[in-house]
């Protein structure tokens, strides 16, 4: 299985779909998590926070996304399932047979 890490997007909503395109077709992962700071900096935190949600991408909240730079009111929303899953699938994925770069 192969597994897919974003991390600091920065509210760059072209930066994220650049990720997720080579996640999706040139390294072709199974599954992608998110490690946080999706907000902050960029133009577009809300709706990379948006598309993180459509796609249904499992992330743990960074400093930055503690902050919070005005976020809609459905976007600022704590989803504890989407953590306790996270959490889950990480200790089912170990240990980890490769990693691609």
């Amino acid at each position: 299985m192969d597994i897919g890490i974003i991390s600091d997007i920065h509210g760059d909503y072209e930066a994220l779909e650049t990720a997720l395109d080579r996640l999706d077709n040139y390294h072709q992962v199974d599954h992608i998590l998110c490690a946080g700071d999706l907000v902050g900096r960029g133009p577009d935190s809300d709706a990379v926070v948006s598309r993180i949600r459509e796609r249904g991408i499992p992330a743990v909240r960074g400093n930055h996304d503690e902050w919070l730079y005005g976020l809609s009111p459905e976007n600022t929303v704590i989803n504890k399932i989407v953590i306790n899953t996270l959490l889950l699938n990480i200790t089912l994925i170990s240990p980890v047979t490769a990693i691609r770069t």
